[in-house]
């Protein structure tokens, strides 16, 4: 292997640092809180089983299942875009590193080419 990026790497690259910024990551973040938040409430107020809302739905059960589906909704997609930023950003700084010490390298090559002459 040459050591050479497939051209296809750094458009792909900038393409998921352009989706994945840190506000939407934060954004997806408090919507996640949000609905879980609206789901922990839900249970909460089982055992206070009072007001009903759409056609003798309990409330209750509105918050817990609203609160469910946003969670799931959103949570998957908060995951991704924080684990797909981190890895590229830990990828790049292998590479700075690795071509830093490629240059290292071939300046000690360098120098011990010159001891041998």
């Amino acid at each position: 292997m040459s050591g050479e990026i497939p051209s296809d790497i750094p458009k792909s690259r900038e393409t998921i640092l352009k989706v994945a910024t840190k506000f939407n990551i934060y954004f997806l973040l408090v919507i996640t809180l949000l609905a879980g938040a609206m789901a922990i409430v839900g249970i909460i107020q089982m055992n206070n089983a009072g007001k009903e809302t759409l056609k003798g739905v309990p409330e209750y059960a509105l918050l817990l299942v609203v609160g469910m589906i946003g969670f799931s909704l959103f949570f998957p997609w908060f995951t991704a875009l924080f684990f797909a930023r981190h890895c590229i950003v830990a990828a790049e700084q292998l590479e700075a590193e690795n071509r830093d010490l490629r240059v290292r390298l071939e300046a000690v090559e360098y120098l011990l080419r010159g001891v041998k002459r």
